[in-house]
């Protein structure tokens, strides 16, 4: 079974950032992995569950068979030069990040190979999902934190070199560009990009103005709801342990 590589983008994201989607594309027809992006259900007022869902999908893709799976957000540009990633897997690490600017590793970026332990620890991440994490580990909001808590300590983890998930500079060679935090600036979408961006503005405005909220009592139904949804429609994720 080959590796698996894979982005999210939902409510008007997987067209602002469509070009760069390609370049992931282009990156795993390259070097023979399986690309797919996930972008049904195409809207969905579950903001904070879209945030968490990717480490769900990792865990039920390595589930299913996959030597390793590599998760990339949908805000990430990967140049022509990028080498096969599989070169800086290290024997005994499972999970692969590197740094983001405030110096602990950015989950925009996430390899995990199919090791003992790897889908524990992915479990173990979500279940922990609502409970509180030291102020050194927070970001405010969504998994990332999470993901430094837990890894931080672990000797599954091994850093990658940013350039393999660049967050601050714009002048670098680098392989994985992540148009996040100051990078964020640098990149300028296309028209159709434009138009979906405004889009999803008003779709997220409508759904609050609904009465829409997050709840944190129902974040984890909502999570495994979810994730079920996207395994009806994408079998790679379909063998994993659903809701």
């Amino acid at each position: 079974m080959k590796p698996l590589v894979f982005s999210m983008g939902f409510n008007g994201y997987q067209w602002i950032y469509r070009d760069l989607i390609a370049s992931q594309r282009r990156y795993c027809e390259r070097h023979g992995y399986d690309y797919v992006m996930v972008q049904r259900p195409g809207f969905t007022p579950l903001l904070k569950e879209c945030a968490w869902l990717k480490l769900p999908l990792i865990a039920d893709a390595l589930r299913a068979g996959r030597p390793w799976v590599l998760f990339l957000d949908a805000d990430v540009r990967i140049s022509d030069h990028a080498p096969a990633l599989e070169g800086t897997f290290t024997s005994g690490k499972a999970f692969y990040l590197a740094k983001g600017r405030s110096g602990r590793v950015n989950s925009g970026v996430i390899a995990a190979t199919n090791t003992t332990g790897t889908i524990q620890m992915l479990d173990d991440i979500v279940a922990a999902a609502q409970r509180p994490i030291p102020a050194e580990d927070d970001v405010g909001w969504g998994e990332n934190g999470h993901v430094i808590h837990f890894l931080k300590s672990s000797p599954l983890l091994h850093e990658l070199d940013t350039r393999w998930n660049n967050t601050t500079d714009a002048s670098s060679s680098d392989y994985f560009r992540h148009y996040t935090g100051p990078m964020k600036q640098e990149f300028a979408p296309d028209i159709v990009g434009k138009i979906s961006k405004r889009i999803a503005k008003y779709y997220l405005k409508a759904m609050k103005a609904s009465g829409f909220k997050d709840d944190d009592q129902l974040f984890q139904s909502r999570l495994a709801d979810l994730q079920s949804a996207v395994a009806r429609h994408y079998p790679e994720f379909a063998a994993g342990k659903i809701g």
